[in-house]
């Protein structure tokens, strides 16, 4: 089995271009190398020591074209129980993931046909495309859908395997192994790199591809022992040649943040731990991008696996670890400000991130914070202040605003304007350190009048929880102040959300 561990890495890597391709600039040598002048290198190279023997590939073959094996025997008197005994389809180069092809026989001839499969994999499904897209037609699945037995799918290559000779039907020491290609109606498939923008978010670039003038992200379902399975469920569309999703929510992978391990309720359900908690997933999920015209498509893209790219791409910043490590969205002076935030990554790993303050856009406003002295609040006041607002971004994610602040020691509040970055599900008690923590949950752009949430000693030095009164994410009506000692302190009224 190592020597065709080795083989299997070498044609994954030169034939299929699996993995995060380098550079967007010329086409890679390897991909002008044949499928037959692989074959023929491999061979050559590893005659001795490999556990199969490759044939002259099969190149080109039609969509619903039968692989056709002239065979020198009666395989129906030959004792043999299945046709995957003689011969069999894989999707891949270790043998391991079985094409569910059907067989035809025929006793004059003695030629064995195998088919395509019942269910082809790499469509593209079109239950979420418009009508009117080429290929989309009425009660049909995927698009461009042949119907059973009649498409080998979209997939770069497969891997026929005949166990036995041909001619006298013994059993052979070695498989021999024909890689088959199928001509598809757009000849190239799009070498995909994925990088992350300013935002944080994965884009995913190729090259014009000859022939296409339009292409799909998807994702497509993977299990290690069946390999791809069924069409792919479309992400977005464009002409043009890169494409990013406009958010990181699809990405997350996770049921409980690393974070969210230290949780009570957590640790009473998971126990004890820092590791993250997945979904159960039935499959593995890869992403990839289809090239396609007005009268077919080409082959699957190279592929992504979503852990690998949800390990890349924040998902939330860990606001109340932030404030309570690094230090407060509010300071007196610039040497108060802090180096780093902490973030939950799209896989619910805890990172810790740099900031990259933007001095040269900051901004000097003047706000209106409440003040008071008495614990009722009955001397409740307005006062102006100005406050130098200095953009920021966490590494590898979006601005946000980090404030300064000469009256950072007045016992008062500013109006708090919402980031733009959807941080987590709002939760009937949220433990807050700052007022920041309290917004950075609420998945809203609206500005709410924050006057009077708590006083200043309870804000900054003792936990203090919030807990919404008959509200919801989209109606919020008021919030109660709780105070350290889990005792009511002031009911707050908020304005209610503009839909």
């Amino acid at each position: 089995m190592g020597g065709r561990r080795t083989i299997a890495l070498i044609l994954a890597l030169s034939l299929l271009a699996s993995g995060c391709g380098s550079g967007t600039g010329e086409q890679r040598d390897e991909e002008k190398i044949t499928a037959q002048k692989l074959a023929q290198s491999v061979r050559e190279k590893y005659a001795d020591e490999e556990a199969c023997e490759y044939e002259e590939a099969i190149q080109d073959i039609g969509r619903d074209e039968h692989l056709k094996l002239q065979m020198g025997f009666d395989i129906m008197d030959a004792g043999f129980d299945e046709y995957t005994q003689i011969a069999a389809v894989y999707q891949d180069p270790e043998l391991t993931q079985r094409v569910g092809t059907h067989y035809e026989w025929d006793e004059e001839s003695q030629v064995m046909e195998i088919t395509p499969p019942k269910w082809s994999a790499g469509g593209i499904s079109s239950s979420q495309l418009d009508p009117d897209v080429p290929g989309n037609e009425p009660g049909a699945l995927e698009l461009f859908d042949k119907g059973e037995l009649k498409d080998w799918g979209n997939l770069p290559q497969y891997y026929l395997a005949e166990y036995v000779d041909r001619e006298t039907g013994e059993k052979l020491q070695k498989p021999r192994v024909t890689v088959v290609t199928v001509k598809r109606e757009v000849s190239q498939a799009p070498r995909v790199t994925v990088s992350l923008d300013e935002d944080g978010l994965p884009v995913f670039s190729w090259q014009k591809i000859k022939d296409a003038d339009r292409y799909y992200i998807m994702e497509l379902n993977y299990d290690p022992e069946s390999g791809y399975t069924g069409a792919g469920w479309v992400l977005g569309e464009t002409d043009e040649t890169s494409w990013k999703p406009e958010s990181a929510a699809h990405l997350r992978t996770f049921s409980v943040s690393e974070a969210e391990r230290a949780e009570d309720y957590n640790i009473e359900q998971y126990g004890e731990g820092t590791d993250p908690i997945y979904r159960e997933e039935t499959y593995e999920t890869y992403y990839c991008v289809i090239a396609a015209s007005d009268t077919g498509t080409s082959a699957v893209s190279n592929t992504f696996p979503e852990q690998e790219i949800a390990r890349r791409v924040p998902y939330m910043e860990e606001t109340g670890m932030s404030l309570e490590k690094e230090g407060s969205n509010y300071a007196d002076g610039f040497g108060n400000m802090p180096s780093y935030k902490w973030v939950t990554m799209c896989d619910g790993t805890l990172v810790q991130k740099l900031i990259n303050y933007h001095f040269d856009q900051a901004e000097k406003v003047t706000e209106q914070w409440g003040e008071y002295e008495k614990e009722d609040m009955s001397d409740l006041k307005l006062t102006d202040v100005d406050i130098v607002k200095v953009p920021y971004t966490i590494d590898g994610s979006v601005s946000i605003f980090f404030f300064l602040s000469q009256h950072f020691q007045k016992r008062g509040y500013p109006d708090c304007q919402l980031g733009n970055i959807c941080l987590g599900k709002i939760r009937n008690h949220i433990h807050i350190r700052d007022m920041f923590l309290f917004m950075n949950k609420i998945p809203y752009t609206d500005r709410f009048n924050a006057v009077g949430m708590a006083s200043l000693k309870n804000h900054f030095n003792n936990p203090v929880h919030m807990k919404f009164i008959n509200g919801t994410p989209q109606q919020l009506n008021a919030v109660v102040v709780w105070r350290h000692n889990c005792t009511a302190d002031h009911q707050v009224p908020f304005c209610q959300r503009s839909v």
